[in-house]
């Protein structure tokens, strides 16, 4: 499917329930390669509601890139952290398990998945 087969919107409304996750970021993530966003608030807890998008990136070996604010939550910095340190550990391997990541992923809470998704080849 291309970007052209989506029915996205010019705007979404806040109050519509789940729409914009529904029917914009799912739907785009799902047919992305690379997804860049800048937010000033960021709490990996929204990586949640973004699985089935997330998994459709993953299958594309997409990459998922973020600048936030510098003001993040104390969990999601020492998840930052560890998936870093897990990818640096994970460098020297060739082959990567990226079906078990992409398979995994509704059993996940937020802090694993932000942590799995730093050190899988960096898709933050």
């Amino acid at each position: 499917m291309s970007f052209k087969d989506l029915k996205i919107k010019a705007s979404y409304n806040s109050d519509e329930s789940n729409s914009i996750l529904n029917k914009f970021y799912k739907p785009v993530l799902k047919n992305s390669k690379v997804y860049k966003r800048s937010v000033g608030y960021f709490n990996s807890k929204l990586l949640l509601h973004l699985v089935d998008g997330l998994e459709g990136l993953i299958a594309n070996n997409g990459t998922f890139k973020l600048i936030v604010s510098p003001e993040l939550d104390q969990d999601d910095i020492q998840a930052i952290n560890d998936g870093y340190a897990l990818k640096d550990v994970m460098s020297g391997i060739i082959t990567k398990e990226f079906s078990k990541l992409y398979y995994s992923l509704d059993d996940l809470d937020n802090l694993t998945l932000l942590k799995q998704l730093i050190k899988e080849s960096g898709y933050l």
